[in-house]
């Protein structure tokens, strides 16, 4: 076996340009999101600059993987029961969900994308889009850390 150096990222975002309470998002489904923040307040990475939208976000680790299946079955798992919530919260709010995969590609390991069709049905239900983000890092010895810049 090889060893894997592309990364893996699945993320589940409710996300809109207008203000929403996240603590209320998290009353509703009853789960902890892992980020949010809301539109106005400064960001982390840089302080002088304002979050243009307000966010809730739940998502997998990064890890070294070559299969999405796995992290988006890990998504699904945490909202698969909470339909209902979430139409609830579209009708409350003006809010879009997405679920974002981030691929972080290194030694031209490309991975394998699938998601399972009951996944597919509920993202379609409950008017969820898919955000596919690719970056092609090339290989160990041309990566440049931020120490390096």
């Amino acid at each position: 076996m090889f060893p894997i150096y592309t990364t893996l990222q699945t993320e589940f975002v409710i996300i809109s340009d207008d203000f929403f309470d996240p603590h209320e998002i998290t009353k509703l489904l009853g789960i902890e999101p892992d980020k949010f923040w809301i539109k106005g307040e400064p960001t982390s990475w840089k302080p002088h600059h304002l979050h243009r939208n307000t966010l809730w976000q739940i998502h997998t680790p990064e890890e070294k993987q070559l299969e999405v299946t796995e992290q988006v079955n890990q998504i699904y798992q945490r909202i698969a029961m909470k339909k209902q919530e979430l139409l609830q919260i579209q009708q409350m709010y003006n809010v879009a969900f997405n679920l974002e995969v981030v691929v972080r590609i290194i030694h031209q390991q490309m991975p394998g994308i699938v998601f399972p069709a009951h996944f597919l049905r509920f993202l379609g239900e409950v008017g969820a889009d898919i955000d596919i983000d690719m970056y092609y890092l090339g290989d160990d010895d041309e990566i440049l850390t931020f120490e390096d810049q």
